[in-house]
């Protein structure tokens, strides 16, 4: 009885740990498919380095998924939402300013992301 139930004690940590790498290994790809999607606008657009547009990159994904992670809570109103994304807002922005950027670029770059976020919503498949 001990021996079953240690084979499916490690059956299960085998699994486990490979959903968490896959979920890793998922965000990786995200992340690298949202650099070369946004850099070459942000380049062109926001007049900033490739070094630059790689850690504006990073900062949006992060603060994308605090933003998802905020969307889907049940448990706050949607004016406590509201507030919790204007303070994801002012944290990016207060990012960006520590790449430096300036004030300029720092709205350049968020017009190419809003400019990005638009373009999804239109090729995205509706929903009935």
């Amino acid at each position: 009885m001990k021996k079953i139930f240690l084979f499916f004690l490690l059956i299960a940590a085998f699994f486990t740990k490979t959903a968490v790498a896959q979920n890793n290994e998922n965000a990786g790809a995200m992340l690298q498919n949202m650099k070369e999607r946004l850099k070459p606008a942000m380049i062109a657009k926001a007049s900033i380095t490739d070094a630059q547009a790689d850690k504006v990159v990073e900062i949006i994904f992060a603060l994308q998924r605090q933003r998802r992670d905020v969307k889907k809570n049940a448990a706050l109103s949607e004016d406590e939402k509201k507030s919790m994304y204007k303070q994801i807002d002012e944290a990016r922005d207060k990012e960006f300013s520590g790449i430096p950027l300036t004030a300029e670029q720092i709205k350049a770059v968020n017009l190419v992301f809003e400019e990005e976020k638009k373009q999804q919503k239109k090729s995205a498949p509706k929903k009935d």
